[in-house]
């Protein structure tokens, strides 16, 4: 059929043709209304599944970022402990290096002031040993030398002559006194044996000059100043004491 062959519509039959075309035209409109509704509707599904996909991922970044963060300061917090154990570890060891540094120069110390100590002792008691032997020999000497004078004296007015004899006196002792001997300190010892010549003078030194008796009489005094040093000496420290009382025996 040809188009001219179409007939008109009588006029009747054009308002339900003029409402059939309306119902389609806005049945279309319907259908293209709900085609947009479903095709937005898709679209806004599709930007919620993106957004929780978004959001997913954020998340599961977010957990990733703080457990890589809760790692990071665990293991700072792992390295600071270690390095403060560290730390307390070392200051430890040099208080304990310095405990024993100072135990062993303060050891060293004691063990310096002991000897220093003992030296001073030994030189002490040796100064006074070599004090004491110097003052008896002197003191000796000049007891010697006194009763020389006196048996010289006495010779001169004798009447014994011509003849050498050996003349001992009462008092002369056996032995010599020993060296640092204080038994008879203060006491004028006599001589063991005296020669005289034919005349029946001493042979020895005849006559004690004034410096031979100025000389005695500082040793005596000295002596007896170094007696009473050694009483101090022994009463203070007791080696020396000791060692005083061993060297006069």
């Amino acid at each position: 059929m040809s188009p001219n062959d179409i007939q008109a519509p009588s006029p009747a039959r054009r308002p339900a043709i003029w409402m059939e075309m309306e119902d389609a035209k806005n049945k279309r409109l319907a259908e293209e209304r709900v085609k947009e509704w479903v095709k937005e509707e898709e679209e806004r599904v599709k930007k919620e599944e993106e957004q929780v996909k978004k959001e997913e991922e954020r998340r599961k970044k977010d957990i990733e970022d703080n457990e890589q963060k809760q790692c990071e300061e665990a293991e700072k917090k792992k390295k600071e402990e270690e390095e403060w154990s560290q730390r307390e570890e070392e200051e430890r060891k040099w208080k304990v290096e310095e405990e024993e540094r100072k135990k062993d120069e303060e050891e060293e110390e004691r063990t310096r002031k002991e000897e220093e100590k003992e030296r001073i002792c030994k030189e002490v008691e040796a100064g006074l040993r070599r004090s004491i032997s110097r003052c008896a020999a002197r003191e000796q000497i000049a007891a010697e030398r006194e009763a020389a004078q006196k048996v010289n004296n006495m010779s001169r007015g004798g009447s014994r002559r011509g003849q050498d004899r050996q003349q001992t006196d009462k008092w002369t002792t056996t032995r010599p006194a020993k060296a640092g001997d204080l038994t008879n300190f203060g006491k004028i010892s006599k001589p063991s044996t005296m020669t005289f010549g034919p005349s029946g003078v001493f042979a020895g030194k005849m006559k004690e000059s004034k410096r031979d008796s100025t000389v005695s009489w500082l040793a005596s005094g000295n002596m007896f100043s170094m007696l009473q040093n050694a009483e101090a000496a022994e009463a203070a420290t007791k080696p020396i004491g000791h060692g005083i009382r061993a060297a006069a025996t």
